[in-house]
């Protein structure tokens, strides 16, 4: 299970409003985003359809952008990290990006996001998110989990 952030391109990221208008920017073609996604996250790998995984300390996820291009938006899915919620914030705001946490619906932002009720839900279930990435292995599919 992961804690997902659905990202857009609606420049009213910092805002704390209860929904961000959608307004059907693009966030860039497909060799754009991977571009500004590895610009912010340099340890990203991709696969040959669009998905890609980032391991680092404070993040590590998996990204879904689709089949579309431009790329209207991607599906940020944590599974741990010591700062996922930073890690996604420094993403979205060096490309003026919308982060919405799909656990309350709203902008996610630094003080109001659903990390840590995932992580306590995830440690009660016995399953704790990664607090450090995963050795290493590039160039291909890194965990046995799959949406």
């Amino acid at each position: 299970m992961s804690w997902d952030i659905y990202v857009s391109g609606d420049d009213r990221s910092w805002e704390t409003s209860d929904q961000a208008a959608d307004t059907g920017s693009p966030l860039g073609s497909v060799p754009e985003v991977r571009q500004r996604v590895e610009a912010v996250w340099p340890e990203t790998t991709w696969d040959a359809e669009g998905t890609a995984w980032v391991e680092r300390a404070d993040v590590t996820a998996e990204l879904d952008v689709g089949a579309d291009d431009p790329i209207s938006s991607l599906m940020v899915r944590v599974r741990g990290g010591h700062d996922p919620v930073g890690a996604v914030l420094e993403l979205c705001h060096r490309h003026r990006w919308t982060p919405m946490d799909t656990s309350t619906g709203r902008v996610l932002t630094a003080h109001e996001n659903g990390y840590d009720r995932w992580r306590a839900s995830q440690e009660a279930a016995g399953q704790a998110p990664e607090v450090s990435p995963p050795a290493p292995s590039p160039r291909r599919r890194r965990w046995g989990w799959r949406r």
